[in-house]
């Protein structure tokens, strides 16, 4: 099984996304239902005793993003589930082993350590008390947890952003509950500095503007200022990088264009006015180049890997692609100041005046001005 889950992924999501109904529906013969075999995959490969490689969890995350993201709404009661796996994941606790050890018979004292080796890892322990040289004898050894890699962690940080845009109050109420609260907004704050994918960069901006879903008291004060100015910094940045492509694309429609036109009077009418045609034409062009991108990006991703495998968010396709995170910032943003105006007002002046989130704040807010009750929030 773990061996094969990154190319078990790729058909498991596409069942998912492309029939939610009919997967939500379905039960094996004994009765457990897909949905319930899927999370025991994932907890199968979460807990393999350090043999399942970084490779193989992010696969088994992303099959937790693919319910979340094509099932919205439908598998509440799956959730604790969801969520206490991804912070199982990161945030693993050392791990206690039964094994039998051989003590070596010359070369140490009962007083030095041994080195024992366990699930591929070596570490030293303490000698058995009482224990003679050249005895096997039975140990409990605990193994520290091994650290994810920046990778890995970006993705289980992706999957809980995903459970805050899911259902925020949920969420939350399940990461209260277990007491990792603090340690995953501490983690997520920390590691979105490094972020370089644009789908962790979106869902984080998602699972942060969601939370502005949620009442003031459902917040402490001092983490909903940093929602707010992280959430701005994003949608911002996402903003601009999306703005950056249109003009691009802009450009090299422009340049698709003046190859058509040389003999260009031939398409002007006796006054010299350009057809009426030729802006249709242009937003053809233009959401031709964008498509061009999309593919070229995708082809490369699959020239690039070893195999095709679901592993890389160039491969991961959901209803999320389709959703305006600088729009649903704003409305979010927007329904907090209409809800509780006086405390989105004290949070937005807890951002570091002329720092980058300010500014984005601002910057974000001037698109909707005075009229959509938030470009007054700024004092």
């Amino acid at each position: 099984l773990f061996d094969d889950i990154p190319n078990m992924v790729p058909p498991l999501d596409n069942i998912i996304g492309r029939a939610p109904d009919a997967f939500l529906a379905s039960a094996a013969p004994d009765g457990t239902s897909y949905l319930d075999i899927v999370l025991g995959m994932v907890e199968k490969v979460y807990s393999n005793g350090g043999r399942s490689n970084e490779r193989e969890c992010m696969s088994a995350t992303y099959l937790l993003m693919s319910l979340m993201h094509n099932c919205p709404g439908r598998i509440d009661h799956a959730m604790p589930s969801v969520i206490g796996l991804a912070v199982q994941r990161l945030f693993p606790v050392p791990q206690a082993v039964e094994t039998v050890v051989e003590l070596p018979v010359s070369g140490v004292t009962p007083g030095d350590g041994v080195t024992v080796h366990v699930q591929g890892r070596s570490l030293v322990v303490p000698w058995p008390p009482g224990a003679a040289p050249g005895t096997r004898v039975p140990m409990t050894v605990t193994l520290p947890p091994e650290e994810d890699g920046d990778k890995l962690r970006m993705v289980l940080l992706m999957a809980l952003a995903s459970a805050f845009h899911y259902n925020p109050a949920l969420t939350l109420a399940q990461l209260q509950g277990t007491g990792n609260i603090d340690a995953v907004f501490q983690l997520w704050f920390k590691e979105l500095e490094h972020f370089d994918s644009h789908l962790a960069l979106k869902l984080s901006c998602l699972g942060l503007s969601a939370l502005l879903q949620l009442p003031a008291t459902s917040l402490p004060q001092s983490l909903a200022a940093h929602v707010v100015g992280r959430a701005a910094k994003l949608a911002k940045a996402l903003k601009d990088a999306e703005d950056d492509e249109d003009e691009e694309d802009e450009d090299a429609a422009a340049l698709v264009g003046s190859d058509e036109e040389d003999g260009g009077a031939e398409d002007e009418g006796e006054e010299g006015f350009v057809d009426d045609e030729e802006d249709a034409q242009d937003g053809e062009e233009i959401a031709y180049m964008k498509s061009l991108r999309s593919e070229h990006k995708k082809m490369m991703a699959f020239v690039d890997a070893d195999d095709w495998q679901l592993e890389d968010e160039n491969d991961f396709s959901s209803p999320i692609d389709d959703v305006d995170e600088t729009a649903f910032f704003l409305a979010c943003l927007q329904g907090a100041f209409q809800r509780d105006h006086l405390f989105m007002q004290t949070c937005v002046a807890q951002l570091a005046p002329g720092g980058e989130e300010h500014q984005a704040y601002q910057a974000l807010t001037m698109r909707v001005g005075e009229g959509a009750g938030v470009g007054g929030g700024i004092s």
